[in-house]
């Protein structure tokens, strides 16, 4: 009987581990899927991917760069991470991606928050970046309707 008890146990623990694990679809709004994990451990690069559902347009603003925050007590605290390595002479990021019927961004972080070294070696100074601690995170996702008004979704998730 103990035996059975046991093999019920593991099995229910298990399952809300891969639970947790799976992939979830959250719609924001009307117009926007958002397809994506709770629960990542740590290093695993985060994938979220944003599906238009409608047949109007939608635009995501400020496509490449990543806003993310950590929860530290009450309070987000953004974590930095660069569009750009530092001290390069990229283009600037895009304002807008237009999103039509069907089509998908998927937004990458590879978990790594970025800083600058003080030393220049040619003028240039070295990106650094450092795998962030196991938490509460969330990104902000910023987008702009077919009707022109902007809103703002923030999608929770965890490093454990």
């Amino acid at each position: 009987m103990k035996q059975i008890f046991l093999i019920v146990l593991v099995i229910f623990a298990y399952s809300c581990k891969t639970q947790q694990n799976a992939m979830q679809t959250v719609k924001i709004a009307n117009n926007i899927e958002l397809n994506a994990k709770k629960v990542y451990s740590q290093g695993e690069k985060i994938i979220i991917s944003l599906k238009n559902t409608t047949s109007e347009a939608v635009s995501i603003l400020r496509p490449m760069e990543k806003f993310i925050y950590k929860k530290e007590g009450e309070q987000w605290k953004r974590v930095n991470v660069m569009y750009c390595p530092c001290d390069a002479s990229c283009p600037p990021p895009p304002e807008k991606q237009e999103l039509n019927q069907n089509s998908n961004l998927k937004i990458i972080w590879d978990q790594k928050e970025d800083s600058c070294s003080k030393e220049r070696i040619n003028g240039v100074r070295k990106t650094i970046e450092k795998q962030v601690d196991t938490g509460i995170y969330r990104l902000e996702i910023n987008y702009e309707t077919s009707a022109g008004k902007r809103e703002r979704y923030y999608y929770e998730f965890e490093i454990k």
